[in-house]
């Protein structure tokens, strides 16, 4: 028998637990020069920016130290709109 929800719910159990995933955060910097004059729209999530000439930049380190208190509204609302983040809260 599948689960569909095992991975959210094996998500929030170890962070209730404790047990905070975490992941290095890297960036790739590209000008407005380069991006105007770019062989490929640099939006175009189907494309793999070259790492050569544009390396990864370490940003810092992303945890999930907490569970959602009201999971629509900090999860699933956000999902529809990354715009409705709040401020400071990244």
């Amino acid at each position: 028998m599948q689960d569909p929800d095992y991975a959210i719910r094996d998500l929030y159990n170890a962070i209730g637990e404790g047990d905070f995933p975490s992941w290095t955060m890297y960036v790739q910097v590209m000008t407005e020069r380069e991006a105007d004059n770019w062989r490929f729209n640099p939006f175009d999530v189907t494309k793999v920016w070259p790492h050569r000439e544009f390396p990864l930049v370490e940003v810092g380190r992303m945890t999930l130290n907490r569970n959602p208190q009201n999971y629509f509204a900090e999860v699933e609302q956000m999902a529809f709109c990354p715009s409705h983040m709040i401020p400071g809260s990244s």
